[in-house]
């Protein structure tokens, strides 16, 4: 009766407002009892930022009124699902929460993800070959961001070091530069809300990245702060840093807040006439 009381009254006004509180699990045993005997139980009522304390009044009194007594309070909880059982201990603490899928983190279907991951590699390697045939005197690195549930290539970039005289002006950084432009107008890049059925949108959370060489460490951490879902290169580097995003660097876990899959070209998988320049040691992607 409350939780139907309160996903009528409040749970839609949480929506209004733009609060996805769907990964907190809606009641909690207090370990109370009341006089009577009766277990007390914590639910969650709304975020604080829905209700003002005049409204939350008015909402007090009908609950009262249909016979559902309710004493209001602040309550810290986790502002965020949690993807792993490291997150759930941690964020449970505060307020029980949900374990959610990761898409991130499996494959699907094998042989059609594999065939995408080709056609966008082979698209990458062809644009450092477009980049070759005008004589430039840039680094033949080239990268570009895909939408894997639309099939779309959002952006591309090309490291610009070279004829830009900017030494952070790598083939990602530029690429994780436009990222902006693919928000619309009027919004920043908050969590966006999402159905129920779908996962959460953060800034690049549901992209995947390209690039012909493994980045470097300036990079890699980049992707982890855009929150990218997979980088895909095609030819390793001496000073390559995929372990820094990779979600099987267990050795760095708990230093990082988001982790991406991490996928390398095998050679000759794209046929012997395909190639990929290869870099000096001492040069970082």
């Amino acid at each position: 009766m409350t939780v139907r009381f309160i996903q009528e009254r409040l749970t839609p006004l949480d929506i209004a407002k733009g609060m996805d509180l769907t990964h907190l699990k809606r009641v909690r045993r207090a370990g109370q009892r009341t006089e009577e005997g009766h277990d007390i139980i914590d639910v969650v009522l709304c975020a604080e930022s829905t209700l003002s304390k005049a409204a939350l009044d008015d909402i007090v009194t009908q609950a009262v009124q249909s016979g559902i007594p309710i004493s209001p309070r602040l309550e810290k909880v986790s502002r965020w699902p949690a993807y792993t059982m490291k997150q759930l201990a941690e964020f449970k603490v505060l307020w029980p929460v949900t374990l959610r899928k990761d898409s991130a983190r499996s494959i699907k279907n094998p042989e059609k993800e594999a065939i995408e991951m080709r056609k966008y590699i082979l698209q990458t390697i062809e644009l450092t070959n477009q980049r070759n045939s005008t004589h430039s005197t840039d680094l033949p690195i080239a990268a570009l961001l895909t939408d894997p549930r639309t099939s779309k290539v959002l952006l591309t970039a090309h490291d610009t070091r070279v004829s830009s005289g900017h030494p952070l002006q790598h083939a990602v950084m530029n690429l994780l530069t436009e990222l902006p432009s693919l928000l619309p107008a009027n919004q920043s890049a908050e969590v966006q809300l999402m159905s129920n059925d779908e996962e959460e949108q953060y800034y690049a959370s549901m992209y995947d990245v390209y690039i012909t060489h493994e980045p470097c460490t300036m990079c890699c951490m980049a992707l982890v702060h855009s929150r990218v879902r997979r980088l895909i290169f095609w030819r390793g580097t001496a000073r390559g840093a995929r372990q820094l995003g990779w979600m099987k660097g267990d050795d760095l876990d708990g230093l990082l807040n988001h982790r991406y899959m991490c996928f390398e070209g095998i050679h000759g998988a794209l046929g012997e006439d395909i190639t990929v320049a290869e870099l000096d040691d001492d040069v970082c992607a």
